[in-house]
Formats: structure tokens, sequence, C-alpha cells
């Protein structure tokens, strides 16, 4: 009998030669474990890619990926994104101290320009703050101070438009410290030096509001990456009782990872164009009956029977203004937004997943989240059903 690792190396699917590789230069050409997919830099279709995070997307859609998979690889491909999550959490605290610090030094060095612009205003033409900041919006403010000290007579007036606009761009300020970042400076100054601030102080805000966002569409993006990989690994060790708990876990793991309100499962027979079960999931559960969750597959099937008519993925972002869509049962939930996918056993379909409802449009990672999950539960259970045929044909040769 072989060994767990003599089966592993037996599967193992070497990238250069399943795409005819000829990129020696690539790190992962040649290497040794064989787990291109956590090996930064790669030569992946012409093109060098950067860390696991960064390619996931390809990764994950990979023959190669998907066919050296195993649970242990899954553990430590899930390792190698905690740690690489953990070191853009790190890179983002550093940047929260960075903005901090500078909040701080604008509260300070604020407080110096309030107090020699009282001087000025009180008639001390010799006042003088040190104009050196890392901030290049504080230098330029303390430098229009140290001018103004130098020039008292004839900028007394403009001294009192200063003042309340450089009011306005502390508040203006304050509220960014504070992690208002829709804000921004309005005032209508004539002064040049107040319009070189504003447009300076604006572009500032927005990049720091971009930099900000994105961070927090990164953090999302590899939140829902390390669900769904501890979701696979779930389905990966989880013992499965009866095929239709272990189809209905699968399926509300993808209504949720998706983030739609509910789902169906529906089981088929390519050949026979027939249906063996139906299943539902989320707010389907609680607010319809059994009666109106029932559904077949036929030809004359509405949307929700595209996947398997085309025999491919089909996303319906605006259901209800389609021309062509067929209704559905009186006081069946209300549909706005559609997602379904073929579950394919080779060239034969045997299932249908699809999701409804998600706040905001379905894209074309919504489908690789979700055939991940189905494709992972429609393989386990067809493993799970060869091991019980093979146990009943081993009790008929004991018995006869």
């Amino acid at each position: 009998m072989k060994s767990k690792d003599e089966i592993d190396k037996a599967m193992t699917v070497k990238c250069w030669e399943m795409f005819n590789c000829e990129e020696t230069a690539c790190p992962g050409y040649r290497a040794e474990g064989m787990k291109c997919w956590l090996i930064s830099g790669t030569h992946c279709h012409g093109e060098i890619r950067g860390k696991f995070l960064e390619k996931m997307e390809i990764c994950l859609e990979c023959d190669v990926f998907r066919k050296n998979i195993n649970p242990s690889e899954m553990a430590e491909t899930f390792q190698e994104i905690k740690r690489q999550f953990n070191g853009l959490r790190n890179i983002a605290e550093m940047s929260n101290k960075e903005l901090e610090t500078m909040s701080l030094e604008l509260a300070i060095s604020l407080s110096e320009v309030f107090e020699a612009l009282k001087k000025i205003s009180a008639g001390d033409p010799d006042v003088r703050i040190p104009e050196k900041s890392e901030v290049e919006l504080i230098s330029l403010l303390k430098h229009f101070v140290n001018l103004a000290a130098e020039n008292l007579g004839e900028i007394v007036d403009q001294c009192h438009e200063f003042a309340f606009c450089l009011a306005t761009y502390f508040e203006v300020l304050h509220k960014v410290s504070k992690g208002d970042l829709d804000v921004r400076v309005s005032d209508a100054s004539q002064l040049e030096i107040f319009q070189s601030l504003r447009n300076l102080t604006n572009e500032t805000i927005e990049g720091i509001a971009g930099e900000i966002n994105e961070r927090k569409r990164v953090e999302k993006s590899l939140k829902l990456n390390e669900e769904r990989f501890r979701t696979l690994l779930k389905l990966e060790k989880m013992k499965v009782g009866s095929e239709k708990e272990f189809a209905n876990f699968a399926l509300g793991e993808g209504v949720r990872l998706t983030g739609s309100s509910l789902g169906y499962l529906l089981f088929v027979d390519d050949e026979k164009n027939s249906s063996e079960l139906c299943l539902w999931s989320g707010e389907a559960l609680e607010k319809c009956s059994a009666q109106e969750m029932s559904h077949s597959f036929s030809e004359k099937a509405g949307v929700w029977g595209d996947s398997i008519r085309l025999r491919k993925p089909v996303i319906y972002n605006d259901l209800q203004t389609m021309p062509d869509r067929k209704g559905y049962p009186e006081k069946h939930l209300p549909i706005t937004r559609y997602m379904s996918i073929p579950i394919f056993d080779e060239s034969r379909i045997v299932a249908a997943a699809g999701v409804c409802n998600k706040e905001d449009p379905y894209n074309e990672f919504d489908v690789i989240h979700l055939a991940l999950i189905m494709n992972s539960m429609w393989r386990i259970i067809k493993q799970k059903r060869i091991e019980y045929q093979l146990e009943k044909y081993h009790e008929h040769i004991e018995k006869l």
C-alpha cells in the first residue's frame, strides 16, 4: 500500500510541463515542492506576477493549483495568506501612526501661527517663527506669517482675512484628523497664497482618502478570501452525514460569501433533462412555503434555468427590467439581482447553484467564490457515493 507522501507525489502536476513553459528565469521553474502559487515573482503566461495575494485570483483559476491542492496544501496556503495579511496590517498601522504624528505637528504649528498672528495684530513687526517642517502646508503657512510680520504696515488688513481663513483651515484639518475624509476647504479668498493652500490641502485630503479607501478595499478582499479558504478547508475536513445536510452547508456558505440574501441548489440529470432535488438557503427558508420553493428544470424554465441551458455562469444585476423574464409565484420573494452557475462532472452538468439579491452588483469574483465552493462540494459528494458503492459491492461479495 502506498504511503500518503507517495500518493501526493504521484498526484503532483508540474506547471512548466502542463503549459510547456521554457521560462528558466522564473523562480518557480523546476522548483522543489511544486507550490508555485506561493512563490513570488513567477512568470505566468508571459507576465511577471507578485506575491500570492496579488496573483490569488489567477492562481485559484489555474489547473495546476486545482490539481495539486489537498487539505495539507490548503492549510499551508492559508498560513501564507495569514502571514501576508499580517504584513499588510502592520503597514497600515505604521501609516496610521504617521497620520497621527502629522496631526500632532499640525496642531502644534497652528498654535504657533495663531500666537504669532496675535503679536502681529498687536503691532509687533519683529515676531518670527521657524519655517522648517516636514509638512509642506505648515512650512507655507509659517512662511506667510513671517512675510506678514516683515510687511506689517502693508498687510494689516489682510491679517484679518488670514485669521478667518486660517480658522477655516484649522477646522477642516481637525475634522480630517478625526477621520472625516469628505470635508474640503471651500473658502473664497482672492489671495494667491490661500488659493494655493486650498488646492494643496484638498489634494492632500483626497490623496489620504484614496489611500485609506484602497486599504479598506484590500482588507475586505483579503478577509473574504480568508473566509473562502476557511470554508474550503472546512468542507475538506467535514464529516459527511447525509448529502442533503452537506449540500445545505455548502449552499449556505456560498450565499454568505457572495453577500446574498438567498440561494438555491438544484441537482439535475443532464442526460434525462430532469431534476432530482432542490435546496434553498437564507431568507427563502423563512418567508417562502415549500410549494413556492419547489422547482424543477425544463426547457421552458425562466432565467433561473439559463445557466443550465447556456452551460455557463449567468449574471443579471437588473432582473426587473429584463423584457423576456418570466415572473415568479404569488408571495414569492422579489428578485432584484441574480447569479447562477452550472456544476459539471467532466462535460456533464450535475447541478446548478444560484444566489440572489446581493446589495451590490454581482461580478466575476462572486462567480469564482461560488464555483469553488460548489465544485468542492460536488467532488466530495461524488467521492462519498463511490465509497458507498464500493462498500455495498464488498458486502455483496462477502455474502457470496
